[in-house]
């Protein structure tokens, strides 16, 4: 029990308050009627000290049930099943910077395969097409990557059927290999598109379309357009290789350059 003093004050005649006993000496029947009085006071003070322990704990009890709630569900996160979950998508890209992504990306692409094409129609000049396969596997990557750092990105060449499994294309890249096939069918030219599907980057993607005869004697049916000391080669060097049974029109892969999004941020 929680101890409780308490003074009733009466008016002096000096204008004062002070104690009761400061007063004058009560009648016995008026010490029984203020002593039953303070017995009342005591007991309603102590069911209110009651009552707010009791509150208290019930408080208490609901704050922790609560943040046993918030550890098992909580409220801000969306409790749906996997399946239904759909990520929040990227805001829209402004119209200004994805332009200027596109013109960067498309330089960069058309650099690439320049000194590609240049490094590679000289390997076949000096030993054919078996020396072609050995260098790609060798020099390919390389080769790309270089151009990438000179330009300050991230350059390289993916596909949905690799010759180096390192060129697979991962599975937001396989989306957008999917939907230019399907342009490709409809007899649609399918443009480069630019992604922010990578935190801090955006990056352009470049169809690869296979449309010179030569690139067939390499990536075509074997035994009609690889000869088979050609397709020995590329057994021997890529044991895994997925690149061959392609037609004139197929889509070979993408050009992938990242850029960083800081570099295109509104000056």
């Amino acid at each position: 029990m929680f101890g409780v003093h308490c003074f009733s004050v009466l008016p002096a005649s000096d204008g004062w308050f002070l104690p009761i006993h400061a007063q004058h000496k009560p009648q016995p029947s008026r010490m029984v009627e203020i002593a039953g009085v303070e017995t009342e006071m005591i007991m309603k003070i102590e069911r209110i000290v009651c009552l707010r322990n009791i509150l208290v704990a019930l408080l208490l009890g609901i704050a922790l049930i609560g943040c046993k709630r918030r550890a098992d569900h909580d409220p801000w996160v969306p409790q749906v099943n996997a399946e239904e979950y759909n990520p929040p998508t990227a805001p829209a890209l402004n119209p200004a910077v994805e332009g200027a992504v596109r013109q960067k990306g498309d330089a960069i692409a058309a650099q690439a395969f320049g000194v590609l094409s240049s490094r590679l129609g000289k390997a076949i000049a000096e030993a054919g097409f078996t020396n072609a396969i050995q260098f790609c596997s060798v020099h390919g990557i390389t080769i790309t990557t270089s151009v990438g750092v000179t330009n300050e990105v991230v350059l390289r060449r993916v596909t949905h059927r690799p010759r180096n499994l390192e060129n697979r294309a991962d599975t937001n890249e396989l989306a957008i290999i999917r939907k230019v096939e399907a342009e490709l069918r409809k007899g649609a030219t399918p443009k480069p598109v630019v992604s922010t599907h990578k935190p801090g980057y955006l990056t352009y993607y470049a169809p690869i379309v296979l449309n010179l005869p030569l690139c067939l004697s390499c990536h075509g049916q074997p035994g009609v357009d690889i000869h088979t000391n050609v397709l020995d080669e590329i057994k021997k060097a890529d044991p895994a290789d997925e690149a061959t049974g392609f037609k004139l029109g197929d889509l070979r892969g993408l050009w992938s350059v990242d850029f960083k999004r800081a570099d295109f941020r509104a000056k």
